[in-house]
C-alpha cells in the first residue's frame, strides 16, 4: 500500500474496494454475488 503526504497525488490511480457481509450485521447474507458502483470518494481529514 502506497502512503502520500502533501495531498493527493495529481494522476490518476487504481482504487481497490472490498466488501463483505459482516457477522455482526443483522438479517440474511444474500445467496449470490452483489455488485456496487461507487461514483464519487470525497476526501476527509481523520480524526484522532
Amino acid at each position: 500500500m502506497k502512503e502520500y503526504s502533501g495531498g493527493l497525488p495529481e494522476e490518476s490511480m487504481k482504487l481497490y474496494m472490498n466488501i463483505w457481509f459482516p457477522t455482526w450485521l443483522s438479517g440474511e447474507e444474500p445467496s449470490s454475488d452483489r455488485h456496487a458502483r461507487v461514483e464519487w470518494i470525497e476526501e476527509q481529514e481523520a480524526t484522532p
